[in-house]
């Protein structure tokens, strides 16, 4: 949101794999592939994913009507055969629109959120959008700043159908600010979060165990000398924000994109460790960090462990299982933390030109869904793609 959740024991054994350096491995069997709507001829792209059943699942993200412009908000549901697009308003005078979170609350209680700007200048304002069964609506959030300031909403999760939380960032001509938003089932309000005096700050996934325990990541500018950026990890126990402590990594510094909360309370959030190559550019590293009740600690990720690799969403299962998705040194999939062990799943094997690139990843019901989007072909525009795991116990 973009931080989800959920998985179990018990893919067919030759679906899992035991980590091994440089060993590469084949489609999972009993994963898919889904077709998915793609209503522009520009990119198209899903950035998120959440359900609240396996015929009720939602993806949303961005389409270009042709290539570059104009760029819109793309919603598309699943109704357990078919993925169909359905259509989002369009923001009067937006021409330059996403969508880059989604909670699904029930069947007729979805939100997602994101930014509404236009091609010609870089202002946006924050972009809220609400399904109620029938048809998705805009429904008016605060503008923090001045009228020309941008506004950005990147993640959204729900306690319940009165207590949602969004997150974001502001930034005009100055150091970004970290936002949040909050849904008391009337309105949208911002909520203080604790920001430096100096430096930037930005948030980029939330997720919710209980409306007093909230937790969302990002990043900020480093405290310390040596780099210049660090994980910006904040919780809310329902009355404040708090920021947390962290370990820093990577020369440049770590920064986070997603969160997910077991059921125990543990938090695990994935992000990237970036470093200087000796050319003086930024390359990194996938990062994934857990806090077990005390404190932040790095976790060690085999094969996602290199330079060039990188994690998209993070997701826990009922059970306590971890899952994440992204591009690690031997595989272009997910890997799985059962019982202290890490496992490689390669899922679906599209066949594309390239991709796919996972975006989002959610656990519905009893299969892990992952959507984001690929190039089917060798051109220049992105596809919308999703698939999904086999049925799980």
């Amino acid at each position: 949101m973009a931080g989800h959740m959920r998985l179990a024991v018990g893919l067919a054994a030759a679906a899992l794999i035991m980590m091994a350096p440089g060993q590469a491995l084949a489609e999972s069997p009993g994963w898919q592939t889904l077709p998915t709507p793609n209503p522009g001829t520009g990119h198209n792209e899903f950035l998120d994913v959440s359900g609240n059943s396996a015929n009720d699942i939602w993806a949303v993200g961005q389409y270009e009507v042709k290539p570059h412009v104009p760029r819109y908000a793309l919603a598309a549901h699943w109704d357990g055969t078919t993925w169909r697009n359905v259509e989002v308003p369009k923001p009067e005078g937006k021409n330059n629109v996403d969508l880059a979170g989604v909670a699904a609350i029930a069947p007729d209680d979805v939100w997602a959120v994101g930014t509404a700007g236009t091609t010609s200048d870089l202002s946006g304002t924050s972009l809220i959008t609400h399904w109620d069964g029938t048809s998705w609506r805009i429904v008016p959030s605060p503008h923090v700043g001045t009228a020309t300031t941008p506004n950005h909403l990147t993640g959204v999760a729900a306690a319940g159908p009165a207590d949602v939380w969004a997150v974001g960032y502001v930034s005009e001509n100055a150091p970004s600010r970290a936002l949040a938003l909050h849904w008391d089932g009337r309105a949208w309000t911002p909520v203080p979060l604790p920001l430096p005096g100096t430096g930037f700050t930005q948030l980029s996934g939330v997720a919710v165990r209980a409306s007093d325990d909230v937790w969302a990541v990002g990043y900020a500018a480093s405290r310390t000398a040596g780099h210049n950026i660090e994980p910006y990890v904040v919780h809310w126990d329902g009355r404040t924000w708090s920021r947390m402590d962290t370990p820093n990594d990577g020369a440049d510094g770590t920064w986070l994109t997603d969160v997910a909360i077991s059921p125990s309370g543990e938090v695990f959030a994935s992000g990237a460790r970036r470093w200087y190559t000796w050319e003086g550019g930024l390359t990194g590293s996938a990062a994934l960090m857990r806090y077990n009740g005390t404190a932040w600690s790095y976790v060690n990720v085999p094969s996602f462990d290199t330079e060039g690799t990188s994690l998209g969403d993070v997701a826990v299962a009922p059970d306590g299982e971890v899952w994440l998705a992204g591009f690690g040194r031997t595989i272009t999939g997910f890997a799985r933390l059962s019982n202290g062990t890490w496992q490689l799943i390669e899922g679906a094997n599209p066949g594309n030109w390239w991709g796919p690139s996972h975006q989002g990843l959610a656990i519905v019901g009893k299969r892990v869904w992952s959507v984001g989007f690929s190039n089917p072909t060798q051109d220049d525009n992105a596809r919308t793609y999703a698939e999904r795991s086999p049925e799980l116990p």
